[in-house]
């Protein structure tokens, strides 16, 4: 190796953390050998399929020793040729071990990997100041409008973890990253299994719940807009209230000249499990998306003046009720249900679990809001992946159901958990 490629994973050990590089290897496959705190590391891996030998590295902990930084750049030359990347490659595939990124790719016509400058400028800024309204409302449990003094949660996310990542191919794409905080974690993982919390979980990374709210505001804006209007009403108001602020802005694109399309696409941080949203590209078409009303305010307003009314935040969301639908008046039944918790999300006092049902009808979700206790247990569930049934008032509204007054059968769940291996 010459002077000039040993000097780019010297740039690079300078960059990283010691854990920040054990979490990547723990993604990878590798297994932590051994640990002397604060000094050095063991960590290994099969060399090759089907190889009985294992490639092993040690990662220097102790950043007083003289030789540390040497010692780190060999640990990371050392990587690099297991895995058969270069010093970029490596250094970016270690970023995105802490990082989420949106992709934001511009579909023009003609197709080219360049836009007017004043497009990339707006773009920049309009996906910046829906970053700070999710980051605002992630701190708040509710949307309201930029302005004022943000919470310090957000303040931070916006100063220090929110970032433009680097452009790719394939017409214009930008990326905006979040760098999840190294001291929000657990120290260095021993193994692949470094971190099963839910992104919804209190003790998942502030930037990661932001990035999961964005994810699922995305989702639903592309549902409503998708012409299922059930599903808009199988909604909750925060729900709409947040896709509410994803279709304003692409709104605010209409204006760019031979613009067609948008796709959204998230990549996410290998070191905790991927959300439930954000799995795939969500393509919002303008010659589909229905313009929305020039009055001031439009949807965000409307959605403060109808804070507690569902039924008008859903007008002003573009939804329309199902065809024979009361939506004051659904006809409830008393059921029990039973299925894997798909998604959790955290409220004071409790939360709301979405179950998927499936027994025998057609597979649907049930989502069910529980108080302290129970919650916690349908997490501890969710971790497991064992079932949960639960008793209340069923409401179906196209392939959502809401379960009122629900009552988790605690009992069932303690049983399943001690059975497990």
């Amino acid at each position: 190796m010459n002077g000039a490629e040993f000097d780019s994973f010297r740039r690079m050990a300078s960059t990283f953390t010691p854990t920040t590089v054990t979490r990547f290897l723990a993604a990878q496959g590798w297994t932590a050998e051994s640990r002397t705190s604060g000094v050095k590391e063991i960590w290994s891996r099969r060399a090759a399929s089907g190889s009985a030998e294992r490639a092993r590295v040690m990662i220097p902990f102790a950043i007083d020793y003289v030789d540390f930084e040497r010692r780190f750049s060999e640990a990371l030359i050392s990587i690099s040729q297991v895995h058969g990347y270069d010093a970029e490659d490596l250094s970016r595939r270690i970023s995105s071990t802490m990082t989420d990124v949106l992709s934001v790719r511009l579909v023009r016509t003609p197709a080219g990997d360049t836009v007017p400058l004043a497009e990339g400028e707006k773009v920049i800024h309009e996906f910046n100041n829906l970053l700070k309204n999710f980051a605002i409302a992630t701190a708040t449990h509710r949307v309201r409008r930029t302005g004022g003094r943000m919470p310090r949660q957000a303040a931070d996310f916006m100063r220090h973890h929110a970032r433009l990542g680097h452009t790719r191919s394939g017409s214009f794409v930008i990326t905006f990253a979040a760098l999840l905080d190294e001291s929000e974690r657990s120290p260095s993982p021993t193994h692949q299994d470094v971190d099963r919390r839910h992104e919804r979980d209190e003790s998942a990374p502030f930037a990661r719940k932001v990035m999961a709210a964005l994810a699922q505001a995305i989702e639903t804006a592309g549902e409503l807009r998708s012409g299922s209007p059930e599903i808009g009403w199988a909604r909750t108001t925060e729900e709409l209230r947040r896709a509410a602020l994803v279709v304003e802005m692409l709104d605010r694109f209409r204006s760019f000249d031979e613009l067609e399309e948008i796709d959204l696409s998230f990549t996410w941080a290998s070191a905790l499990p991927e959300p439930t949203a954000g799995l795939s590209v969500c393509s919002f078409r303008f010659d589909d998306l229905p313009e929305i009303p020039a009055e001031p305010g439009r949807i965000q307003a409307a959605a403060e003046r109808a804070f507690d009314d569902d039924y008008a935040l859903r007008r002003v969301a573009g939804v329309s009720p199902p065809d024979a639908l009361d939506v004051r008046r659904t006809a409830t039944s008393e059921e029990i249900v039973s299925g894997i918790v798909h998604s959790l999300e955290r409220a004071d006092g409790g939360g709301t679990v979405t179950i998927r049902v499936d027994d025998g009808r057609s597979p649907f979700d049930v989502r069910l809001t529980l108080r302290a206790a129970d919650y916690l247990m349908a997490v501890r569930a969710h971790l497991a992946d064992v079932p949960v049934s639960a008793s209340g008032e069923l409401t179906r509204i196209g392939p959502t159901a809401r379960l009122g007054n629900a009552v988790l059968d605690t009992a069932k769940i303690e049983a399943a958990l001690r059975a497990l291996p």
